[in-house]
């Protein structure tokens, strides 16, 4: 798992996907003092999780916000992990499917399942892992 220099771990739930669908994560910064994220995008497999996709550590600066979104090309079990340097920093995660062709206006991509703040199992990684 990702390094000792994060103090929280926000994680979703494991939600089926197709191929096609897709991926949102944001983080929005509201605090006035820089914080560090990471952003994972793990598959289940029958053997444990795999990385699909990871943000590497980066630095949000006061009141900004970052992202990262994944097309999904193996239809799967997947799940996220957001670990932030703040407690200021707000986590929110969309599993979309793509929309059927016609349904103009609708966006291309229509959110089923979403994380918002407070719908996260949340766990404070420092001095060691635990729930919130």
């Amino acid at each position: 798992m990702p390094g000792g220099e994060f103090a929280l771990e926000y994680v979703t739930g494991a939600v089926s996907m197709i191929i096609g669908d897709g991926i949102v994560i944001h983080v929005t910064n509201d605090s006035q003092a820089e914080a560090i994220t990471q952003l994972i995008i793990y598959q289940n497999t029958g053997t444990g999780a795999i990385i699909k996709s990871d943000s590497g550590s980066y630095p949000l600066v006061p009141t900004w916000m970052g992202g990262a979104s994944y097309t999904i090309q193996e239809s799967g079990e997947y799940w996220v992990r957001i670990l932030s340097t703040s407690e200021f920093v707000i986590p929110q995660v969309s599993f979309d499917r793509l929309s059927e062709p016609g349904l103009n206006p609708r966006p291309p991509f229509t959110p089923f399942v979403m994380y918002e703040p407070g719908g996260f199992a949340v766990f404070e990684l420092q001095p060691q892992r635990r729930r919130r």
